[in-house]
């Protein structure tokens, strides 16, 4: 078969897999451009909402069902400069590296609770309750140093291996890269190699996938998946994201 059909979809008998790989790196700190918010609690809201969406696609019936494997996974370096890669969920599902989606339905950290006033039809207002599953956190600033992206990159590549050897006919692991883009234990064309060995594993239904999502201080128009380097801005690390993605 061809490495490129995607023809399977996600079920209980064929589960697809996720893996979040996210950038504990101490620039991570910084504001997000245009916002006062920091690219660290951007990615955490992003993460957490992205979870839930998933979530709401695993219940055909209102039941969530094993869909999908996933994983969330951080990187960073310790005082020694040596890489820190490993799971980052919270609560009762840490220090794993793959859990299903009926797990995380289960089994997160906590469930936060929101209280919005809406139009209740009549000319006045009513208050409805929010409740907010919440899986990941932001990490500290004392948890936050180098960027070991290259390493970072073999790690999941090794996990969409091992995923993939025992889910052949599954659609390949689905891998989203979160990032301010800047790599400090290689050159750019380490980068793009390491990149390269997460693309090259494979399923029988195609090619493992690898999308990048960048958080930039960069005053611009954000980018959704463009289709050439021309769409974006002249960001260096933008650039480089985008040659190695799938």
């Amino acid at each position: 078969m061809s490495k490129a059909t995607y023809q399977q979809s996600a079920s209980r008998s064929t589960p697809g897999c996720m893996i979040f790989l996210l950038d504990h790196s101490f620039s991570m700190t910084d504001s997000l451009a245009g916002s006062q918010r920091s690219k660290r609690d951007a990615l955490a809201v992003a993460i957490n909402r992205f979870l839930s969406e998933l979530l709401l696609k695993c219940q055909p019936r209102g039941e969530v069902l094993h869909y999908f494997d996933v994983a969330v996974i951080s990187y960073t370096t310790n005082k020694e400069g040596l890489p820190v890669i490993g799971p980052a969920l919270k609560g009762p599902l840490a220090g794993r590296e793959l859990v299903s989606t009926v797990e995380l339905e289960n089994q997160p950290l906590r469930i936060d609770e929101t209280i919005k006033h809406v139009d209740d039809g009549e000319g006045g207002l009513t208050q409805v309750v929010k409740r907010v599953q919440v899986w990941y956190e932001a990490p500290p600033d004392g948890e936050m140093k180098g960027t070991p992206m290259c390493n970072a990159f073999n790690y999941v590549s090794k996990m969409v291996q091992d995923w993939g050897a025992s889910h052949q006919h599954c659609f390949p692991p689905v891998v989203i890269h979160i990032t301010d883009g800047i790599a400090n234990d290689g050159s750019p064309d380490a980068v793009e190699a390491a990149a390269q060995q997460i693309r090259a594993q494979s399923t029988e239904d195609g090619t493992a996938l690898l999308s990048n999502c960048h958080l930039s201080e960069v005053q611009a128009m954000g980018v959704l998946f463009p289709m050439s380097e021309g769409e974006l801005p002249a960001d260096q690390y933008a650039h480089l994201l985008f040659k190695i993605s799938s």
